[in-house]
């Protein structure tokens, strides 16, 4: 099921879900006949087989569409994507700006730069680098389509940058633990620990917020989103240096400043002009390019078989749906 806002099919699974499915694929990729072992709980074997089909029809999985979400079988939303994915590439090809090889290679390898933590855990999941380079490539020809016809100098990406200086500036920061007590006894028990003591320790041990599961750590924020008077309090405190105690609402709290930073704007490099030269051309190719309408085309007129009856079924109500959305989308 497509999109109405974009080309690409969306999928949004429950955090619980995702991690069960991305947990056993390891095993999955291992595994090479429905037989085989992908997971044993006590004295049950789970086998291949059992696990595809759980995973193919297990519910609680959404997809996007129309700026709403649909529950789907993970089986389906597979199936629709590798339509969406193929209808790009026949589009892409059918337009002239299907990717080189060359193209494909230097879009993965930037995907790879500076994630390399992430590009490993990928494959430690049994993710294959081939599908990894589809998705690139996907990606590539989407992007192409969306862009023909478009040229961006680098005076507008320079012009671009000099007027919207707010897109560009990351903003101060601060990074803090907190301890939270309820009286004067149980403020001296902390002053006295901290002497000898990591101020994590010592929120494990004495304070009373939810945050001493974790040492008392806080999400970073921006100075800016934090009211005037805490922004007051932290000012004059250091890195690694802690505030005095703060009384609020019945409690004293001590903070710990782990770190700050200042408000950065981001310099016009290499790599930044490219990064704006691809958003300028999407503004652009997205009033432009109707490939949408193209990929529908592409949609109406497409031979495609299903294997399971009901996966055909769905599919086709889905599209009915789809088409007439899209229908009272032009009408308005």
């Amino acid at each position: 099921m497509p999109a109405r806002t974009g080309i690409y099919l969306r999928m949004n699974m429950k955090k619980g879900t995702l991690l069960t499915i991305l947990a056993l694929l390891p095993l999955l990729t291992a595994a090479q006949g429905d037989n085989q072992m992908v997971l044993k709980v006590n004295d049950r074997v789970f086998t291949r087989a059992e696990y595809l089909k759980r995973m193919e029809f297990i519910n609680g999985v959404y997809m996007e569409v129309g700026g709403g979400f649909l529950e789907a079988p993970p089986g389906f939303i597979t199936l629709a994507r590798m339509i969406n994915d193929q209808l790009i590439i026949e589009l892409a090809r059918s337009k002239g700006v299907y990717p080189t090889q060359a193209e494909i290679d230097k879009e993965f390898e930037d995907r790879k730069k500076g994630n390399e933590t992430l590009f490993a855990e990928m494959a430690a999941l049994g993710i294959p680098e081939a599908e990894m380079k589809l998705r690139a490539t996907v990606d590539l020809a989407q992007f192409k389509l969306l862009t023909l016809g478009v040229t961006v100098t680098d005076q507008d990406v320079e012009e671009h940058y000099k007027v919207n200086p707010q897109l560009y500036t990351l903003p101060a920061t601060i990074d803090l633990r907190v301890i939270v007590v309820r009286d004067e006894s149980a403020k001296r028990a902390v002053d006295e620990a901290l002497k000898t003591q990591s101020f994590e320790q010592v929120a494990k041990q004495y304070s009373t917020d939810a945050t001493k599961a974790v040492g008392g750590d806080l999400p970073e924020v921006p100075v800016a989103n934090l009211p005037q008077h805490i922004q007051d309090l932290f000012a004059t405190v250091d890195k690694g240096k802690t505030t005095d105690w703060v009384q609020s609402q019945g409690a004293w709290l001590k903070y710990l400043v782990e770190n700050k930073t200042q408000t950065q704007v981001l310099p016009l490099t290499p790599q930044l002009k490219e990064t704006i030269r691809k958003r300028l051309m999407l503004e652009i190719g997205r009033n432009k390019n109707r490939i949408q309408d193209d990929l529908d085309e592409l949609r109406q007129k497409a031979n495609i078989e299903f294997g399971n009856p009901g996966m055909k079924d769905l599919y086709e109500r889905y599209m009915r749906d789809y088409f007439r959305s899209r229908s009272g989308e032009e009408s308005d």
